[in-house]
């Protein structure tokens, strides 16, 4: 049983074998219960699953378990992607832990507030913050809705200050230095990945899904799985395809078909997508490939380069060449409003050559500003003469105002009269003195 389907009480797993002697398994939502047609291990085999309990045990109204039951039965769950729906199974499996049974008057409290507020410190101490983090998020949804069916006047969700998990990746850009060494020390699955990831800035699960039948010679055709879920319609990307990528792709066309994987495993069999949407054991692969690279060491569990920050760096370099926002976005896949963003806050490395340009750019500006400058002062004049003339403007003196010129006339009356009794005082002691001598 796999870990999505452990939480499920009463699930029976049922081996059988059919006529022609293929050996399959059966699952039952409970013993002599109603077997589950959903395939085992996908989102839509939980929700079976609950479907057929929930109609089984009648759902209380006046409880949390109806709103939960109506959000799983909402376009805002159904319309998420298959990875986006697994996740979110799980956490409502936390969220049921916590407030299943409860009475939906507890949530009209705003003392409730701090109650999930206590769950969320609790939860990312039990299974990490990030986990934490999006559990909340779906316990806000699951409320929202219940706010637009009016049984609810606020959310107990809404106006927590901070997030407590930040994603912030913009430092980690792998550099001309680390893509070196990787291709150097690694073999062709995983430095044909390096070079696709590259060159197209498409994300890991849909460059192992293409096949050489997407490549024309010219372009690349990638189908964007993850805007299955926000657009609800599959969102195809036409990359220009040159370099070292180019060169890669016309030999494979050579050797193999086009129903052919472009990235191949280590043993050429296509790499197995798995529950959620990722490639099976791409991950560790990946990694023991940083570790023979230097880029990582063996026991290290830092937060070292991935391969999706092949994305963020293709975004960087498309950027430091010179490329605009319209043709970033064009090779991405994101919208205009998007690509900034995320240019702003996600992917686009503060590096130090984009500072450089920006300076090298203001200096050549200054410095096409004085060479005009100086064509003018020499159209005009020597440079001398005009610092004279600037020496000369400078030293004018401004005619004095009114009230500066009583000012200094008092001052030159009273200076006077100091002067008079000093004169007059010295006449007098020299009386006093020939008249004591007489």
């Amino acid at each position: 049983m796999c870990d999505m389907c452990k939480p499920l009480a009463g699930l029976v797993r049922q081996p059988m074998r059919l006529a022609d002697g293929r050996e399959v398994v059966y699952h039952y939502a409970w013993r002599k219960g109603p077997r589950i047609a959903a395939p085992h291990g996908t989102a839509d085999f939980v929700a079976e699953f609950w479907q057929l309990v929930n109609a089984k045990v009648p759902v209380p109204r006046d409880k949390f378990d109806m709103w939960l039951r109506e959000y799983q039965e909402s376009d805002e769950f159904n319309g998420c992607g298959e990875r986006t729906k697994l996740d979110y199974v799980e956490c409502i499996l936390h969220i049921e832990a916590e407030f299943l049974g409860a009475p939906k008057r507890l949530f009209t409290d705003p003392r409730m507030r701090r109650t999930i507020r206590k769950w969320r410190q609790r939860l990312a101490k039990k299974i990490g913050v990030r986990w934490a983090e999006m559990c909340h998020s779906v316990l806000s949804a699951i409320l929202t809705l219940a706010m637009e069916d009016g049984e609810l006047t606020f959310n107990p969700c809404h106006g927590r200050r901070t997030k407590i998990y930040r994603s912030d990746r913009r430092e980690k850009i792998w550099s001309e230095d680390d893509e070196k060494r990787f291709l150097d020390a690694n073999g062709p699955h995983l430095t044909e990945a390096l070079l696709l990831g590259l060159w197209t800035g498409q994300r890991k699960g849909d460059l192992v899904r293409a096949r050489l039948a997407d490549y024309d010679g010219t372009d690349l055709f990638i189908t964007q799985s993850k805007s299955i879920g926000k657009r609800r319609k599959t969102v195809r990307v036409r990359v220009p395809v040159g370099g070292p990528l180019k060169a890669l792709l016309d030999a494979k066309k050579e050797r193999h078909g086009d129903d052919t994987h472009i990235l191949l495993t280590k043993d050429g069999t296509p790499w197995r997508i798995g529950k959620k949407e990722q490639p099976n054991g791409f991950d560790s692969s990946w990694r023991k490939g940083c570790i023979r690279a230097g880029l990582m060491k063996e026991r290290d569990n830092t937060d070292n380069l991935r391969f999706n920050d092949l994305r963020g760096t293709a975004v960087t370099r498309l950027a430091l060449v010179g490329a605009e926002v319209a043709e970033i976005a064009t090779i991405t896949g994101h919208s205009l409003g998007e690509t900034q963003s995320i240019l702003d806050t996600h992917y686009l490395n503060r590096d130090r050559a984009l500072a450089k340009k920006a300076i090298d750019k203001l200096e050549l500006d200054w410095l096409r500003k004085e060479r005009a400058a100086a064509k003018q002062r020499a159209a005009d004049g020597s440079e001398a003469a005009n610092v004279v003339r600037l020496k000369v403007r400078k030293a004018a003196k401004k005619e004095p105002t009114e009230r500066q010129r009583l000012a200094a006339e008092r001052k030159a009356r009273l200076a006077m009269m100091a002067q008079g009794e000093a004169v007059n005082g010295g006449v007098l002691q020299r009386m006093r003195r020939a008249a004591k001598e007489a």
